[in-house]
């Protein structure tokens, strides 16, 4: 059964707020003019095609890219305004899950859940307070007894879940998970959206999901939107998202061409 989150989520301050945002690299607009809000204890799923712009909008959210035009906000503040102080201690509040777990192959499981510990908490946490939040983060993710391996040891699956214990380990508000189920089978995708949905419910985690697995986020987000052509065309459940009848996100759930127009429909109809 899917995570519903708080029903109040959306009647509260958002935590961040993307507004009219647009990117554009060399002639390639990639994103147009983007919109969406992030409320409290959801699970939000941004859906789209590979190359759709969904990896930029998390780096932009957490300052790492600044959009061409358009605001980013988090708490009221715009991120592109905030000092280096600010924008880390915005990193420590909201953490990230890379593609692939974005591992160090040289460092063990233990150095690899350690690295936000010690980069946010070098003076806050004891040595043996920080190896605390490595075994209880690995624990959590099913990873317990695997401190001592390299990344190299480790399925694909199991380093996507060393990435997330890294990132939990830093108890973050809000985590940003880019392209969570990528590469991985079906077993693995089932158990990464039980782990999100969990980690929402257990830790109180707010969690926004780029990614292009229709069934990862219609059943573990609350609440989805779809960009396409550098624009969000559709936002809603996941139930008003499968039953969308703009035909770009009709086309992309159906898994018809992503670059169906409305013309296209006039004239051929969207079975």
């Amino acid at each position: 059964m899917r995570y519903t989150g708080s029903s109040m989520a959306a009647d509260r301050p958002a935590i961040f707020s993307i507004r009219n945002v647009k990117k554009s690299f060399g002639d390639s607009h990639v994103l147009k003019d983007v919109s969406f809000e992030v409320y409290p204890q959801e699970i939000l799923a941004v859906l789209g095609p590979s190359g759709c712009g969904k990896s930029i909008l998390l780096k932009m959210m957490i300052g790492l890219i600044e959009p061409d035009a358009g605001e980013v906000y988090f708490e009221g503040k715009r991120v592109t305004d905030m000092s280096l102080p600010e924008k880390t201690e915005l990193r420590r509040r909201v953490g990230m899950v890379f593609q692939y777990g974005a591992l160090f192959d040289s460092m063990s499981v233990r150095d690899n859940v350690m690295y936000g510990l010690r980069e946010h908490y070098a003076k806050k946490l004891s040595e043996a307070e920080k190896e605390d939040r490595v075994r209880g983060a690995l624990a959590v993710v099913g990873l317990a007894g695997t401190e001592d391996l390299l990344p190299s040891s480790l399925s694909g699956g199991m380093k996507k879940r060393a990435g997330v214990a890294r990132t939990i380990a830093c108890r973050p508000e809000l985590v940003l998970y880019d392209e969570p189920t990528m590469g991985l089978d079906p077993i693995n995708t089932t158990r990464i959206g039980h782990l999100v949905r969990g980690l929402a419910r257990e830790m109180d985690i707010t969690s926004v999901m780029v990614t292009h697995d229709m069934k990862l986020a219609f059943e573990a987000a609350d609440r989805v939107i779809v960009i396409n052509e550098g624009l969000v065309v559709g936002s809603g459940t996941p139930e008003s998202i499968q039953n969308h009848t703009d035909p770009r996100v009709k086309g992309f759930v159906e898994g018809l061409d992503p670059e169906w127009t409305e013309e296209d429909e006039r004239l051929y109809g969207v079975p």
